[in-house]
């Protein structure tokens, strides 16, 4: 994968070293060591240049990120569903049965699969970083890097919850109108799948939630993650004796549904590298909404 990212240095960042000015920009000192290493990929008013060089105001500057390796996990193309894509990151809507990586169980079935034969068939090295992951089962948007420096600007952008993630589950029960649910989230003994809530050893977990419309035995409920625990969502409402529809692993019953009843339905950002604002919603899936009509008000 290759990108060009061009900068015309403006007065405030006058004497300014080019490094200090990439990391002002975004980029992590890892970024920088690996640019060291590619010949030519720091042009200063079009000569290759140190990074301890200062600026002046009105300079340009020119970044090549060139990674001509790739993932090792096989490519195997399988449709994609792709909601947005530019030239430092990629939204996919993954249906739910597709693992987000590679797993024992998952070697050729994978979001990851799919994502590299799409850059192979066009001859593009790829190496595959997604910015959050969904569990299996889970659908929804994914959001991938597409290069080492968005890689770094969204993974600091999502650990400082600038990209926001909207969830839709299915519940069981009658729920208050909203809530917060706050309530630390651990390993469930020496299990390394299932957890649980753990006030003594779990670590601070917040999940925000508004009931959509209520039937009589469930409720389409709209979910914001303060942060993001694995299996966070699935393991509050089963806490709160309101499991996921569908959710075998947490209490839910699933006679009328295949999977847990959740989706991640929309994601907004600001695109690191050129400011513009992103957002994208998808609708619930098939599954879902069928479950949702069939039950009795």
């Amino acid at each position: 994968m290759e990108r060009t990212i061009e900068y015309t240095i403006e007065e405030s960042f006058d004497n300014f070293t080019i490094r200090d000015f990439l990391l002002h920009q975004g980029f992590s000192s890892q970024n920088l060591i690996s640019l060291k290493k590619i010949p030519a990929s720091i042009l200063l008013n079009g000569s290759w240049a140190y990074v301890n060089v200062r600026l002046k105001a009105g300079d340009h500057l020119c970044i090549q990120v060139v990674e001509n390796e790739s993932s090792q996990i096989e490519p195997i193309s399988c449709k994609l569903d792709i909601v947005y894509e530019d030239e430092d990151l990629l939204i996919i809507n993954k249906p739910w049965g597709m693992p987000t990586i590679p797993s024992v169980y998952h070697h050729q079935d994978s979001l990851a699969n799919g994502v590299c034969a799409y850059y192979a068939s066009q001859n593009q090295s790829f190496i595959y970083r997604p910015v959050n992951r969904l569990d299996k089962n889970t659908s929804g948007l994914v959001l991938i890097a597409k290069h080492m420096v968005s890689a770094s600007m969204l993974a600091k952008a999502a650990a400082a919850g600038n990209i926001r993630k909207s969830y839709t589950a299915i519940a069981t029960g009658i729920l208050p109108s909203e809530g917060t649910i706050d309530a630390p989230i651990a390993r469930c003994g020496g299990s390394l799948i299932t957890r649980c809530v753990d006030f003594e050893q779990g670590d601070r977990a917040v999940t925000h939630y508004k009931v959509c419309a209520q039937k009589e035995k469930y409720a389409l409920v709209s979910i914001h993650l303060e942060t993001g625990r694995t299996h966070q969502i699935r393991v509050h409402f089963s806490y709160m004796g309101h499991p996921l529809a569908g959710d075998e692993l947490y209490g839910g019953n699933c006679s009328h549904m295949n999977r847990h009843a959740l989706h991640a339905g929309s994601m907004a950002l600001i695109q690191p590298l050129t400011g513009k604002p992103i957002s994208c919603q998808i609708p619930l899936p098939e599954d879902m909404i069928s479950f949702w009509e069939n039950q009795s008000s």
